[in-house]
This record gives C-alpha cells, structure tokens and sequence, in this order.
C-alpha cells in the first residue's frame, strides 16, 4: 500500500533529519501525495500508450492534478477503496479520451457537461478533511484560485474545440476533450465529497 511505503519512507528520512512528530506527519503526507500521483499519472500513461492516445492521457491528468490540487474532492474511507475508484477513473477517463478520437458528438457533449461540471466546483470547493481541515481564509483563497484554474482550462478547451472545428485540427479538439475529461471528473468527485461532507455533518453536528 501507499500508506506503508510512505511511512517506510518517512521513517529512513527521519533517522537523518530528527524530525519531530508535527514535522513526521508532515512529510508523510507529503511523501504520500507524491506517490499516489506519480502512480496514477503511470496508468493514465500506460493506458494512454496502450490506446494510442499518449497526448490525450498526459493531458487529463495534468489538467485534473492542477484543479484538485486546490479543489479537493471525495476521499474513500480505506486505502484500499480509494484505489479502486482511483484506478477506475483514471482508465474510464484515458478510454473516454481514446473514444473523442473518433466521435465528434462526444467531444461537444463532454464540453457542455464540463461547463455544468466547472459551476459545480466553484460552488464546492475545496473540499477538506477531518484530517487536514482548512480555516476560512484558506478556504476562500483555495476557491479563488480553483475557480480561476477551471474557467482557464473550461476557456482553453472551448478555443481549441472552435479551432478543432473551422480549422479541420482533429488533434486540438482531442486536447479540448481531455481537459473537459478532468474538468468533469473532478466536478464528479467534488460533488461527491460535498454529499459525503454533508452526510457526516449530520451524524456528528457537534463537528
């Protein structure tokens, strides 16, 4: 598991450096969050060479690296569990990236639903946990930020799609579909972690 690596890690660090236990946490968290997304960006690469659309993969998952970053999104409850939503995701989405090749209809669906998608995680965002909680002031500042990032990608995708179409560049409307691809799943994911926040708030409301 990531966690255990993370924390082997973690330890062979602390033998050189003395950290503290704060500072321990830190970065085994840090250690952690590397980890996973170089595993993932493995995947969507692997899965991008496998469907011959290595371009498309590389992108949708720089452009949902980027957002989530600030945004936040839905966190399983085991390791195990957000695995294999992880993995999932991440190979739908290449799939669906390998598909826009060939289906224009489905690159002009994928942009209206990543403009529903970008409302959404302006409206959630971010998403924090009861691990890392953030406080008002990083909250709206984590807002600002997310939201500018999703109406950049949302503004880019929409020129490359308008290029893609009247000047007959198949290649930049693929690019188009796989920001949409990441705007839309991290507008899925927050949307979940939202309802997920919500649900727990009410089995604890002293929280």
């Amino acid at each position: 598991m990531i966690t255990k690596l993370a924390a082997e890690l973690t330890d062979k660090t602390n033998k050189h450096l003395n950290l503290c236990e704060d500072e321990t946490e830190v970065v085994k968290y840090g250690l952690f969050s590397i980890l996973s997304k170089i595993l993932y960006f493995l995947i969507s690469v692997i899965a991008g060479c496998i469907l011959n659309c290595l371009p498309e993969s590389c992108i949708f998952y720089f452009t949902f690296v980027c957002i989530r970053k600030h945004a936040g999104g839905y966190h399983a409850k085991s390791e195990k569990n957000c695995i294999i939503i992880s993995v999932f995701s991440v190979l739908a989405c290449v799939y669906t990236a390998y598909l826009c090749k060939s289906v224009f209809n489905l690159k002009v669906s994928l942009f209206l639903l990543s403009v529903i998608s970008v409302i959404l995680i302006i409206a959630f965002s971010p998403i924090d946990t009861i691990e890392h909680p953030l406080n008002r002031k990083t909250k709206r500042k984590y807002k600002k930020i997310t939201a500018a990032k999703a109406i950049l990608f949302l503004t880019c995708s929409f020129i490359m799609l308008l290029l893609s179409t009247y000047l007959t560049i198949a290649d930049i409307g693929n690019i188009a579909s796989a920001v949409n691809i990441a705007i839309i799943l991290e507008g899925v994911l927050l949307t979940m972690g939202k309802v997920k926040q919500i649900s727990v708030k009410k089995l604890n409301p002293q929280k």
